[in-house]
């Protein structure tokens, strides 16, 4: 068969292609921890659906009868899930996926990715556990192989009656971060007043596809929180006496440690902010736990907090009355 010029120096530049810097001696490490997970999925009764979701060729080359397969364990397939991803983002650093993923070399992983991903157990369990891993590597999966994640903030409406209970797990974790005193003070200015609104961020508001959604109870990933109070100007915190007044609307926003720096809490805070209540309000205010300045990685934790709440307007209150809290306040608008 003749072949033409243009396939001819087509192929031969796919052969001219350079290899990727690192690619021969990471390629048996990343191959061997491969095959242990394929021997997981083909030695595990427990996975045998999903290893059908995973290999549909096993029904339509082979004629496995799905029927006759036990039914999946969602404990084994959340856990090979986890081996999965983690054979994922080793490969995406060893090889440097993000810049070489189009290269002829790597078709090989790229098209097993996909093939995992787009199966619905894969998508159903990806937004619950994306911030386990690194973002760099996050951001690469959810463009190149469309795991893309929306995150939509639930607005309780007016019946709160039950949000402090729906809250318990954050209630938890919080006072294990937070000094006592902290958590005692500023948590319960949310859960013994009376909020004004309360938002929050589920597993069943986290998706991955709008057709692949958890199967299970909401779990709390995320919640903020508005109340208003009224204060004497100057009393809280320089303790001098005045009868002058101010309505103040103190906001909080709290992600589970599980789900940091995935973009959680910052959707929370987008949608507080543009709530009427608090875009209307004249003093707007998130106070925040101070830990001692001799605790390891105070000075990170502090600048986290600030950088969060800056690029939606707030500063720190640096008069002496309040330098001794992460007291901030949101600029005149």
């Amino acid at each position: 068969m003749l072949v033409s010029t243009d396939n001819f120096f087509h192929t031969l530049r796919s052969y001219w292609t350079p290899a990727p810097p690192g690619i021969q001696e990471s390629f048996l490490a990343q191959t061997q921890k491969f095959m242990r997970l394929e021997n997981i999925l083909r030695t595990d009764p427990n996975l045998a659906r999903y290893d059908v979701q995973i290999y549909p060729e096993l029904i339509s080359l082979l004629g496995v009868d799905e029927k006759t397969l036990p039914t999946s364990d969602l404990r084994s397939c959340l856990h090979l899930f986890n081996l999965q991803v983690q054979i994922m983002e080793n490969v995406f650093y060893a090889i440097n996926l993000g810049e070489y993923h189009a290269h002829q070399l790597n078709r090989g992983w790229i098209n097993l990715f996909r093939r995992w991903t787009a199966k619905q157990t894969f998508r159903r369990i990806w937004p619950g556990l994306r911030a386990t891993f690194s973002k760099q590597f996050v951001d690469f999966a959810e463009y190149q192989l469309n795991l893309a994640t929306e995150i939509c903030v639930c607005h309780l409406g007016g019946d709160l009656s039950g949000w402090v209970e729906a809250t318990q797990p954050i209630a938890r974790e919080l006072e294990q971060e937070w000094p006592k005193d902290e958590h005692k003070r500023i948590w319960g200015r949310f859960t013994e007043g009376k909020p004004i609104m309360v938002l929050m961020v589920t597993t069943e508001s986290v998706i991955t596809d709008v057709t692949v959604r958890p199967l299970g109870p909401k779990e709390v990933l995320g919640v903020a929180a508005a109340v208003k109070e009224k204060e004497k100007v100057g009393t809280q915190h320089n303790k001098k006496e005045t009868d002058e007044e101010r309505e103040v609307v103190y906001v909080m926003v709290w992600t589970r440690g599980a789900h940091r720096r995935a973009g959680i809490g910052t959707a929370l805070l987008y949608a507080l902010m543009s709530e009427p209540d608090i875009k209307n309000a004249k003093h707007v205010v998130a106070e925040l736990p101070l830990s001692s300045p001799e605790k390891r990685g105070y000075g990170e934790e502090m600048a986290g907090w600030l950088r969060f709440y800056e690029q939606f307007g707030f500063v720190r209150n640096r008069e002496p009355d309040k330098f001794d809290r992460l007291y901030l306040e949101l600029k005149l608008r």
